[in-house]
């Protein structure tokens, strides 16, 4: 459930998107590691991609909070 305070305030979107964008690039790259190692190169290398993305995702973010402080 959604705490009621959250929704009613868009700056803490921003700041829980940051850390929610950090979270999905570390775990893509750790799957795309896992891959990898298993000799998925085509799983390894999708995941790749999306770690990539996450990051400048995240990037983009955190500028934004910088911004809003």
């Amino acid at each position: 459930m959604v705490d009621a305070k959250f929704e009613n305030n868009p700056y803490n979107g921003f700041i829980y998107t940051s850390f929610q964008e950090r979270a999905t690039f570390i775990s893509h790259g750790n799957t795309a590691k896992l891959a990898k190692d298993h000799g998925d190169l085509k799983l390894a290398q999708i995941c790749g991609i999306i770690a990539v993305d996450e990051k400048r995702h995240e990037t983009a973010y955190t500028k934004v909070v910088e911004k809003l402080f």
